[in-house]
């Protein structure tokens, strides 16, 4: 079975609108063009759903995905994936790091003969609650997810997301998930399931971002008392 890695972005729902600017900036430059038309923010759908092992619960709702942006066809109508590629620059020093091989088939010029990488494609998942919003860009091969994990990828991502993200993670699907930011540290796997919300037929179950992201900074080490700006638990 192949590997499928992902980068997660957990980020307050007030700052929903930076978060995507940045990352339409993060893209190819003909996904950033059909995505910058589309800004400012809207949701596709917005549903209505209880968590999953509490069926008993209030229901309450969830914004997904962005509104006008067409879905892969081979997908689902109801299905919140988006197929993005990010944009990366690489020198010399990186692209040795990495590797030529497993990236020589994703390399580009631009017209000033600058080479970027195109790491793609990855299944980009974006929900908003309430208070907090989840973006999740998952791998599409074990070749991709193997490029996750190397310095010079996810040290680029991290910069260009934190701020404005509350943190970013690297899942490598093990026991434990890797912190990138607000500081490098390692959590456990979160049972995903106790906080997937279940809408009602057709759509699919999704993260609750009001109930995972706080879950995910209760694991964050506490930050230093020399920099009490850092604290990103609610108040």
């Amino acid at each position: 079975m192949g590997q499928n890695y992902s980068f997660e972005v957990g980020f307050r729902a007030e700052d929903t609108a930076q978060v995507i600017s940045t990352l339409v900036s993060m893209l190819t430059p003909e996904q950033q063009s059909r995505l910058q038309q589309l800004l400012p923010w809207q949701a596709a759908i917005q549903v209505r759903g209880r968590l999953l092992d509490q069926p008993n619960s209030a229901p309450f709702s969830v914004n997904i995905g962005i509104q006008g942006y067409e879905l892969d066809s081979r997908i689902e109508p109801t299905h919140d994936s988006y197929c993005l590629c990010l944009y990366i620059p690489l020198n010399k020093r990186q692209k040795h790091e990495i590797g030529d091989f497993f990236i020589r088939d994703h390399l580009v010029r631009d017209h000033l003969d600058k080479e970027y990488l195109v790491l793609g494609c990855l299944w980009s998942t974006l929900v908003v609650g309430q208070d907090y919003g989840l973006l999740r860009m998952t791998a599409a091969t074990s070749n991709l997810s193997y490029l996750l994990i190397h310095e010079p990828i996810y040290e680029w991502f991290r910069q260009h997301l934190s701020p404005p993200s509350l943190f970013v993670l690297l899942d490598t699907e093990a026991v434990k998930n890797s912190i990138l930011s607000p500081i490098e540290t390692e959590i456990q796997q979160i049972a995903e399931e106790d906080y997937t919300i279940m809408p009602p037929k057709p759509y699919s179950w999704t993260i609750s971002p009001d109930h995972y992201v706080p879950a995910v900074l209760e694991q964050i080490t506490a930050p230093s008392p020399n920099h009490p700006n850092c604290d990103l638990r609610p108040s």
